[in-house]
């Protein structure tokens, strides 16, 4: 998303760039500059125009099923893109995918599920204020933490069916 919005800036700054066109641009387009910067301001089409372009009679690829393996069952896509066929797996992923700081000054570094190797909830290293790991602590299935008090985890679970539960789980901070 940043790099579609960066992308857009330099557009807009080639764009400004460009020597002044006429301020009168075909099929009621409407061009002209403000402050060095270059307003294209452009009307509906009409009703009767259509382009020459054509959607297939159904898609090419459908993903996604009712029933059935994990892999295919989506709760709430929110993006996808396309890759070409010799596009390389990652051989380097990162080393953690979350970090949260407790009540109480400790880090808590979520490890990254590397895929294919997930767990059911996520395994945290937790780091005293001074900097020394203290060991893994591993968090129930399908909770996303909000806050992690001095003896409690708050956070939002995801049933089965989708359905949210606000939850407060016990905290019990022991050295053994």
């Amino acid at each position: 998303m940043k790099m579609r919005i960066a992308l857009a800036f330099i557009a807009l700054g080639a764009a400004a760039c460009q020597p002044n066109e006429p301020s009168e641009g075909g099929s009621g387009t409407q061009l002209r500059d403000s402050a060095g910067i270059r307003i294209v301001e452009n009307s509906r089409p009409p009703d009767g125009s259509r382009l020459g372009w054509r959607i297939g009679p159904g898609p090419a690829v459908s993903i996604g099923q009712r029933e059935g393996e994990d892999p295919y069952l989506f709760a709430s896509a929110t993006d996808a893109t396309t890759l070409r066929d010799s596009m390389p797996v990652a051989e380097r992923f990162p080393v953690f995918s979350s970090v949260i700081a407790d009540a109480l000054n400790h880090l808590w570094i979520g490890e990254y599920e590397v895929p294919g190797e997930e767990r059911e909830g996520v395994l945290w290293t937790v780091v005293d204020p001074g900097g020394r790991v203290l060991g893994f602590v591993e968090t129930p299935e399908r909770l996303e933490i909000y806050e992690i008090g001095d003896d409690f985890i708050l956070g939002r679970v995801r049933d089965e069916l989708d359905v949210e539960y606000i939850q407060v789980w016990p905290l019990e901070r022991s050295d053994g």
